[in-house]
């Protein structure tokens, strides 16, 4: 190539380079962004994963870009990440913030629950809010009836000064103490959700402040009616208390790698029916070998756990007592159920352990051959047993 060659050539990189620098003209643009369609396309939703990403504490602000809504906003950090934040004044012309807004009660709606539909669809996480979990642990107390009363949430064990982050985004409603639930605080999100932290040493927020998912909020304690160290979690819609892992039972139900036949679904809503009524239940589930009658148990089981009962498995040999232990391992392996075996195939140090976590309420499934049934076996809140008599 001769030099008068490479000269043009040059030149018209450059003329590319400037015609891509040179400021496009400015596009009329509505800044109201009025459904959630509009949102995703205007705004991309970043990496959700890992959770840590949403955990802005320790980060400093250092500028914020203009989006094509004028009430969102880009926030850079040093660290070189970014994230969408809203304005506060889009969340404070939201009416979620002004109906039934309150200091006093826990439950200020007067709404009753026939009025309500069966079922609500509410938007938790979008991009421009994250989620936090209050502390990290496993739920030891779950949603449900507790000494014939009903718990209303989950209780997270935690130490005395542990810190406690809010869910999502929101304005505090509530930060005092109550009654049993000590010091509370009460957050009411955009979507209408309220998230209640109960038995706090301390509360780190105000009340009518506005705060962000992982935020602290308090310090971790066992103020109020607390039988130890722990926080005390509800989330609640209009008033009514609902189970925050009530999610879990339809996510275990999908994830079965078959397709349920009509006697499998009808067997299961009968069953289920049955667990929700105030009855005991005695059922005889009849089936030829391969018909799907273990996932059926499997399913109550679940059931039962997520409800805070424990379940005795009761099988008449050993070898069986393996089978359904494996396969419940590998049907609950993304779920915190603690399942264990007991039988012969298990050493004498490992079956003193398991009849001890049967008794501390520590095993929440135990498949067992007749040892599940011996004097020192006693189960802290049984709620389920299976008999599978393999005839």
């Amino acid at each position: 190539m001769d030099t008068k060659t490479l000269t043009d050539a040059i030149r018209y990189v450059a003329l590319a380079i400037i015609l891509m620098l040179a400021p496009r003209p400015a596009e009329a643009q509505d800044s109201l962004i009025k459904t959630k369609k509009q949102a995703e396309l205007i705004l991309p939703r970043p990496m959700l994963q890992p959770m840590k990403s949403m955990d802005l504490s320790g980060q400093v602000p250092m500028d914020t870009l203009s989006t094509a809504d004028s009430t969102v906003k880009i926030l850079l950090f040093a660290d070189n990440t970014w994230k969408y934040i809203k304005d506060p004044s889009r969340a404070q012309n939201n009416t979620v913030f002004n109906e039934f807004w309150e200091h006093t009660l826990p439950n200020p709606y007067k709404v009753s629950d026939e009025t309500l539909p069966s079922e609500t669809a509410l938007w938790i996480v979008d991009s421009l809010g994250g989620y936090r979990c209050p502390n990290q642990t496993k739920v030891y107390s779950k949603f449900g009836y507790r000494h014939r009363r009903r718990h209303m949430g989950v209780d997270l064990p935690l130490n005395i000064g542990t810190p406690v982050y809010a869910a999502f985004d929101g304005r505090v409603r509530i930060a005092h103490r109550y009654k049993a639930y000590g010091n509370l605080v009460i957050i009411r999100h955009e979507n209408g959700l309220e998230t209640f932290y109960g038995h706090l040493s301390k509360i780190m927020v105000e009340e009518d402040e506005w705060v962000s998912a992982g935020s602290i909020i308090g310090l971790g304690g066992s103020t109020g009616r607390s039988t130890g160290p722990h926080l005390h979690f509800e989330t609640r819609y209009k008033g009514y208390a609902f189970d925050p892992d009530n999610e879990w039972q339809r996510d275990f139900e999908a994830r079965f790698f078959y397709e349920e036949t009509e006697d499998q679904l009808r067997c299961i809503g009968e069953i289920k029916r049955d667990m929700e009524s105030s009855r005991p239940m005695e059922r005889l589930l009849c089936g030829d070998v391969g018909v799907g009658k273990t996932e059926v148990a499997l399913r109550a089981a679940f059931k039962a756990v997520m409800n805070g009962k424990q379940v005795a498995i009761l099988v008449p040999t050993t070898v069986l007592a393996w089978q359904h232990y494996n396969t419940m391992v590998q049907r609950m392996e993304s779920f915190p159920v603690n399942i264990q075996l007991l039988s012969r195939f298990r050493s004498l140090k490992q079956r003193k352990q398991t009849i001890q976590d049967i008794n501390d309420g520590v095993a929440d499934i135990v498949v067992g051959t007749h040892a599940l049934i011996q004097k020192s076996v006693k189960f802290k809140n049984l709620g389920l047993l299976i008999i599978d008599e393999e005839q």
